[in-house]
């Protein structure tokens, strides 16, 4: 596994070397104590002997093992089917706190779009809000959501899909940085 393991004095548990710490803190969002929990998070996933993981086992820890849309997330992550631990701070560079805005409302829109045709429909909202409620709403009541949404695009674009200007420009003011800043 080269010179990204090392071992500690007392055995066996792997440990993040001084100088790779310092290179992926150099080449990503993360700070140095971000990256030694997401290092930790990493080791327990079972990497093989290449020292890689399946890039959907990426989101099996803390939030975002729960998250609901965290098949969506996946399908959108960056990053070959398999991942080392460089590929795996790619791949959630976009949650860290130091990502601009924009990266992470592109990101937004990436999730919310569930046909992939660059445009947010009505059954785009639609399946993103009831994946993200589950069984609190019904499906009248989504729909009423879904109306409201796109009532709201209505002030800025034609009101039959969102495009990303004005999922932007609907997010500017918003959290959308924090909703997509998790605890790590």
């Amino acid at each position: 596994m080269g010179g990204l393991w090392s071992q500690e004095a007392e055995g066996s548990e792997e440990v993040l070397t001084r100088d790779k710490l310092e290179e992926y803190n150099m080449a990503t969002m993360f700070d140095e104590q971000q990256i030694s929990k997401l290092w930790k998070e990493f080791c327990s996933m079972g990497a093989d002997e290449e020292g890689t993981i399946e890039k959907r086992r990426a989101l099996d820890f803390g939030v975002m093992n729960v998250h609901p849309l965290k098949e969506r997330i996946l399908g959108v992550l960056e990053g070959p089917a398999r991942l080392d631990f460089t590929g795996f701070l790619k791949a959630l560079s976009i949650f860290a706190e130091s990502t601009p805005k924009d990266d992470k409302a592109h990101f937004a829109f990436r999730l919310w779009d569930a046909d992939h045709d660059g445009l947010l429909s009505r059954d785009d909202l639609a399946s993103t809000i009831s994946i993200i409620v589950g069984s609190s709403l019904t499906a009248s009541q989504v729909e009423n959501v879904v109306d409201a949404v796109l009532r709201e695009n209505s002030l800025y674009e034609d009101c039959a899909a969102i495009d990303y200007d004005a999922f932007n420009k609907m997010t500017l003011d918003g959290d959308i940085h924090r909703k997509f800043t998790p605890p790590i």
